[in-house]
């Protein structure tokens, strides 16, 4: 039977390859990225250019073959992005999904007809990628829980590649109880080894520019202060590390080796405490709006609002967590105040209301940590230039022989990868070695770090291209840290203004995927 395909999701509704007949997926229904390997189909990376120039797949991708082996059974190749390069959801060849909470509104890319797949209730769950946030955040402006795992977590043999330092393999449902059913699959074993089985597979990727610094695991007071976070308490100003002073801690910001501002005797509103990040100048930010976020991460109230928006936002428990359920459970959260300073300013009491409900269902207080003395912006340029130049060595010469034809935003962008090659880039580089030893100290195994997965709701369709670039600048500046870092995360669905969704995102420690999604699917309800 041919899938309904009237909110436009498939390049391929009738593909369809049936399940193993037994496991724990069986009698579920899946989609693919059309980027994934599947025996005998032909993946478009979004493009006619690629569909044209490549030979269908002989054998199915890891993940499918997981996937199908579990019981599950895929149905139609969903869109993307042209070569995944966007995190739009407007494909200058094949058309623009429809989101099902607004058709004037993008759906977010580029694993944007996986998201709408699931939203519009086509399938059950979905397969995407997520290299600077493709799957986060279509998820957001979607309505549905998306997941990015560990670096390296779950293989990408069969998957066509952009970054191969970056690329993830992601997974979108429309619950939290699914989320983790197809985690348990793709992943395997509860976290035991899961640092070694990243590495692994991070090998097997190869990454342009070497391992991300892999020591920041310890999560001790004096391991913080050593890569340079800042701890304050979230709702009462107060001292999160026990009899030492916030100055002292602040000075610890001093020492780390940023090339940006030192913080030293300065005052702690110069760490970036509930502060305007550095080089925010093209998004609104105005005081009223910073006083509203002051609010929203002071704020200590478990009385969370029933505010629901359908069934994927509202759940009733689900199975319960079965492998010792109480040693996967987080017992630090934090909250990222450069990040909740980048929320629109009408979208700041929802996402606020999404915080309290997860500080309730978790019995955790959030304690604010500045961890990017240099700036959002700083960390999300360091992001794409990365990216941008493996990206060029990934396709630049297949780009070179074949000639394609890009979508006019996509044609930009592949031009500027090309003057990324044969430049310096070991300063991005270090930045991001710092970066990962930062967060990964902060979190440890059993720390999580909460922060906005998106700005605000999804943007109008048919914007210009200064908008679009805007708006996924934007994005990227709180998606960047999870990818620099090779850490997973999680993005759940919060009502926003006008009944559009918004994406609260949790940030769990390198390798930790099942504690993450276990304890997420336990305390969201």
């Amino acid at each position: 039977m041919v899938l309904d395909n009237r909110y436009g999701a498939f390049r391929v509704p009738e593909l369809e390859i049936p399940g193993s007949g037994h496991g724990a997926l069986y009698g579920l229904t899946f989609t693919v990225k059309d980027v994934f390997a599947v025996a005998g189909h032909r993946s478009s990376a979004g493009n006619p250019d690629w569909l044209r120039s490549h030979e269908p797949a002989v054998s199915h991708a890891a993940a499918v073959r997981r996937l199908l082996e579990a019981g599950a059974t895929l149905r139609g190749a969903a869109h993307t992005d042209e070569l995944m390069y966007s995190l739009g959801g407007e494909n200058y060849h094949y058309g623009t999904p429809v989101n099902p909470y607004g058709e004037n509104r993008i759906p977010g890319g580029s694993s944007s007809g996986s998201a709408v797949a699931v939203a519009s209730g086509s399938v059950d769950f979905a397969l995407g990628t997520d290299t600077g946030g493709s799957i986060r955040v279509p998820s957001a402006y979607c309505g549905v829980f998306g997941y990015r795992p560990t670096h390296g977590a779950v293989s990408l043999e069969g998957v066509i590649p952009l970054a191969p330092a970056f690329d993830t393999v992601g997974w979108i449902a429309g619950s939290t109880e699914l989320l983790l059913k197809t985690g348990r699959v793709l992943l395997g074993a509860v976290d035991s080894g899961g640092d070694a089985r990243c590495e692994e597979n991070r090998k097997k990727s190869g990454d342009l520019f070497g391992s991300a610094d892999r020591s920041g695991d310890a999560c001790s007071g004096e391991d913080r202060k050593k890569a340079g976070v800042l701890l304050r308490s979230a709702n009462s100003g107060g001292d999160a590390q026990g009899g030492e002073s916030r100055e002292k801690e602040g000075d610890q910001l001093g020492s780390v080796d940023s090339g940006g501002d030192a913080q030293g005797g300065e005052s702690r509103e110069k760490a970036g405490v509930l502060n305007r990040p550095a080089g925010r100048d093209d998004i609104a930010c105005d005081g009223e709006n910073r006083k509203k976020s002051g609010d929203l991460l002071g704020s200590s109230d478990s009385g969370v609002g029933a505010q629901s928006m359908e069934n994927s936002m509202e759940q009733s428990g689900g199975e319960a967590v079965d492998e010792s359920a109480g040693d996967l459970r987080m017992s630090r959260m934090f909250i990222l105040p450069e990040g909740w300073a980048l929320v629109e300013q009408d979208c700041v009491d929802y996402l606020r209301r999404g915080l309290d409900k997860l500080q309730a269902g978790a019995s955790l207080q959030a304690a604010e940590a500045v961890v990017a003395p240099e700036g959002l912006k700083t960390w999300m340029d360091a992001f794409r230039e990365l990216q941008g130049a493996e990206i060029w060595a990934t396709h630049g010469e297949w780009i070179g022989r074949e000639q394609p034809v890009f979508g006019p935003d996509i044609a930009a962008r592949f031009a500027w990868a090309a003057g990324l090659a044969g430049a310096d880039h070991s300063p991005a580089a270090m930045l991001r070695s710092r970066i990962t030893q930062r967060l990964r100290a902060l979190l440890g195994k059993d720390g999580c770090l909460v922060l906005p997965t998106v700005p605000g709701p999804a943007p109008l369709r048919g914007a210009g291209p200064g908008q679009l670039e805007r708006s996924r600048s934007s994005a990227m500046m709180l998606s960047c840290l999870a990818g620099l870092a090779g850490l997973p995360q999680v993005t759940l669905p919060v009502p926003g203004p006008g009944g559009l969704p918004l994406g609260l995102s949790v940030i769990g420690g390198h390798g930790q995927d099942l504690r993450l999604l276990s304890w997420i699917q336990e305390v969201w309800k």
